[in-house]
């Protein structure tokens, strides 16, 4: 994966990078009204017109749009989407049907191929970036990172004992809920 995303990396950063600065800029006076929900929204539309943009003039980019998932396929080998990142590096978002095959890479729609995150994580305040990752996200377990930032190389092997064959549909409801009660158990703990 980072031989695919490193030609990308500028790019993708400046997507991210670019729309938090117009949230610390352009939203300044507001950031004590609104929401982090709304926070995560003015990121979304910012990251995805900056996408569009920036990789309008490239040929090895085509864009997936399927509901409420928008994607970028690179060079025909992964989707990749913009999420917000939780403190696990995992993407936020409301796990419905979709969201979740998406995570565990189960073919839906037009979705086929691999699927990488470009993510931010920020910091508690929301005055600056904490990170700005590429992450394979297999269910709720993050598999790999890949640093944005520049100077920043790989943060994390992915290991042979991770690896996880494709699963089919009918498989996919028993593993979902085994990784929901296992994050749920990490939690009692």
């Amino acid at each position: 994966a980072e031989d695919l995303i490193r030609p990308y990396t500028p790019k993708l950063r400046k997507c991210i990078e670019d729309a938090f600065e117009t949230w610390r800029t352009f939203y300044a006076g507001q950031h004590h009204i609104l929401t982090p929900r709304t926070f995560a929204n003015i990121m979304s539309d910012h990251i995805q017109h900056n996408a569009r943009t920036l990789f309008d003039d490239d040929d090895s980019v085509r864009w997936k749009d399927c509901g409420r998932i928008l994607a970028l396929t690179l060079q025909n080998t992964a989707d990749v989407r913009f999420k917000k990142l939780d403190d696990k590096d995992r993407a936020s978002n409301v796990r419905t049907r979709q969201q979740n095959k998406f995570q565990l890479h189960i073919e839906f729609a037009v979705f086929d191929l691999p699927r990488l995150n470009v993510g931010y994580r920020v910091n508690d305040l929301y005055t600056g970036l904490d990170a700005v990752l590429v992450t394979l996200q297999l269910g709720r377990q993050v598999m790999y990172r890949i640093d944005l930032r520049e100077g920043n190389q790989m943060v994390m092997e992915f290991t042979p004992q991770q690896r996880m064959a494709p699963v089919t549909p009918k498989q996919y409801w028993r593993i979902a809920k085994a990784l929901e009660k296992k994050d749920d158990k990490k939690v009692q703990e």
